[in-house]
């Protein structure tokens, strides 16, 4: 799932660029009815949609594989990525420091 991206979703265009929470919601959930509890979330930077720590917190039974650069993981950010369980960040390439 690309939260920050344009997407068309059952004919709703959603033209902010941002997946409304309630939408990142209902997607987990319905994923969640069809078994699926691993879900790859990628697309611009994740950390800065700000909604991502509360989902992955309220779906504390899903595992959310995130792929960041890494920039927005300092100290705080990660531990608040260890309290939550459930999130794996993967760094492709590096940040510039």
């Amino acid at each position: 799932m690309q939260p920050q991206v344009r997407r068309l979703l059952r004919g709703d265009v959603f033209q902010a660029g941002r997946l409304p929470e309630h939408v990142f919601d209902r997607v987990i959930s319905e994923a969640k009815e069809m078994g699926i509890y691993f879900n790859v979330i990628s697309g611009g930077e994740p950390f800065h949609y700000k909604p991502l720590m509360d989902m992955c917190r309220k779906h504390h039974d899903v595992t959310f594989q995130v792929y960041t650069n890494g920039t927005l993981i300092d100290r705080e950010k990660a531990y608040e990525i260890a309290e939550a369980g459930n999130i794996i960040p993967c760094n492709i390439r590096g940040g510039i420091p």
